[in-house]
C-alpha cells in the first residue's frame, strides 16, 4: 500500500486500518499503521483477495483527510507495475461519498475529501465488482 499525501499537506490518515471482504459484509484486517508527512508505502505480508477494500480511518485531526488517487496492484515479475483496471469500479466513504468516485477517476487534480476534520470512524471503500488478488495498494494524497 503506498499512502502518498506530500502535496496536500497534512491530509494524510493520522491512523488508518486497512479491511478486505468478498461479499462487503465480514471483514478481514490486512494492515495497519499510522500516516506521516511523506509517501508512505505498506505492501502486504501475503496476497490477499477480495472484492471490498476498506480504509477507516482510526486517528483524529485537525486537517481534512484526502485521497487524489488510489490504485490497487497484484506484484507480477515484470519490470515495471501497472496496477490493476479500476474500469467499472464503484468507491463510497462515510462523509462527502459524492466525491468518492475522484478517487479512482485517474485524474490526480480531482480528490475525494472528508470535508470534515479527521475522526475515527471516517472510511473509504472501493467496490472492485468482482474478487481480485492484491498485494500493493496507492493512497495518493498528495496534490
Amino acid at each position: 500500500i503506498i499512502l502518498d499525501y506530500s502535496a496536500s499537506s497534512g491530509d494524510y490518515p493520522v491512523g488508518y486500518e486497512i479491511l478486505v471482504s468478498s461479499d462487503g459484509a465480514s471483514w478481514n484486517s490486512v494492515a495497519t499503521g499510522k500516516g506521516n508527512s511523506n509517501m508512505l508505502f505498506v505492501i502486504l505480508d501475503q496476497t490477499v483477495k477480495g472484492r471490498y477494500i476498506k480504509i477507516n480511518q482510526t486517528g483524529s485531526k485537525d486537517l481534512y483527510w484526502s485521497i487524489h488517487e488510489f490504485y490497487v496492484y497484484k506484484s507480477e515479475e515484470v519490470a515495471e507495475e501497472v496496477p490493476l483496471d479500476m474500469t467499472g469500479w464503484i468507491a463510497s466513504a462515510s462523509n462527502n461519498t459524492n466525491a468518492a468516485q475522484n478517487a479512482i477517476d485517474y485524474d490526480d487534480e480531482t480528490r475525494w475529501d472528508t470535508e470534515a476534520l479527521q475522526a475515527p470512524g471516517q472510511w473509504f471503500m472501493v467496490d472492485m465488482r468482482k474478487e481480485q488478488e492484491f498485494d500493493k495498494l496507492v493512497l495518493d494524497c498528495t496534490k
